[in-house]
């Protein structure tokens, strides 16, 4: 059986900025996984040089991007109203379900909420 990781933004933008060494954390998983969410919000985001953008389109391109479908949708919106989060992250969340894989997260808040899937965070 394979190990599935899923990545939330805040961790890929940790790795851009050198807060964390992500191949350390990742080296032990098959497939990576990151939304459509996280690429919108992480090249959008405010402080972002040009230089910085292409590190984080190359990043991101060695990972699997999950698009979302009707199962998604429907997870997220199951998420949203049982938990009270964001849109994004309840699509995070959910895609996260649909893809059977762990959250690493900074969001210690998600670890503390959801009980769906297995969340890890930098604490760990």
């Amino acid at each position: 059986m394979s190990s599935k990781l899923f990545l939330d933004t805040n961790i890929i933008i940790y790795h851009l900025y050198d807060t964390i060494d992500l191949e350390s954390y990742i080296k032990s998983y098959d497939q990576i996984y990151y939304s459509f969410i996280s690429k919108i919000e992480l090249l959008s985001f405010p402080d972002l040089a040009k230089e910085e953008g292409r590190k984080a389109k190359d990043l991101i391109q060695a990972f699997s991007q999950v698009m979302v479908n009707d199962e998604i949708v429907d997870e997220a919106i199951m998420i949203r109203k049982k938990y009270g989060l964001k849109v994004p992250d309840s699509i995070i969340v959910a895609s996260t379900m649909v893809c059977s894989a762990g959250l690493f997260t900074n969001d210690g808040e998600l670890k503390k909420k959801i009980s769906e899937i297995n969340i890890m965070t930098l604490d760990e």
